[in-house]
């Protein structure tokens, strides 16, 4: 999310110098900075909260997407990769508030797959019910993970990132997924990319 700020407010400094920053425009990134302060008192709110074993509120899938999209399409926009949404269920589904920062760090980790391939990113989201459990799967076409260390990536402080990763992300996904939401997280190679598949119990609406 910081990195998100820093994008726009830095967009808004050149556009504005380059006198090419319209009332529309200001009206577009007021409300994306908006969500992203949101964002940032909700991540605070969650981390208070994480050790409870469970959180009262519930949001709907589609504002915590929507929320998520505004905080990494600018990004998304700056290393020319392109989001797309498939919502089977469109605003019937709700889940547990924890699930959006499990979704931003998978988002996060596929933009920089992306970006290090020097290609024109794609990353796919798919939401559907199977069975009462809601199914989140996140595609992208990062090159994917080799396959000796793909079992590998959701261990404390593994990275595949060398020195500029911590190894705690996908961790901490496995662990809100399995352990606080009793859902499952895995993961698979697809063609040219990998496949995060997220299933978690239906909240009753």
């Amino acid at each position: 999310p910081l990195a998100t700020l820093s994008t726009i407010t830095s967009k808004i400094k050149i556009k504005y110098e380059l006198d090419m920053y319209s009332k529309e425009a200001f009206d577009t990134d007021y409300e994306k900075i908006s969500s992203v302060i949101k964002h940032l008192s909700q991540t605070i709110e969650y981390f208070r909260n994480y050790f409870k074993p469970k959180i009262s509120s519930k949001e709907n899938f589609i504002q915590i997407n929507n929320s998520l999209k505004n905080i990494i399409e600018p990004l998304c926009e700056k290393y020319n990769i392109k989001l797309l949404v498939d919502n089977e269920n469109d605003e019937k589904i709700l889940i547990d508030s924890r699930i959006d920062q499990v979704l931003l760090n998978i988002y996060k980790n596929s933009m920089e797959a992306c970006f290090e391939k020097n290609k024109e990113g794609l990353i796919k989201t798919k939401i559907y019910l199977l069975d009462d459990f809601v199914n989140i799967e996140i595609s992208d076409n990062g090159g994917g993970i080799d396959e000796n260390n793909i079992d590998k990536i959701f261990e404390p402080y593994y990275s595949t990132k060398n020195k500029n990763g911590t190894g705690l992300g996908l961790y901490m996904c496995k662990n809100i997924i399995e352990n606080h939401l009793e859902g499952f997280l895995t993961v698979e190679n697809i063609q040219d990319g990998v496949n995060f598949k997220i299933k978690l119990k239906k909240e009753m609406e």
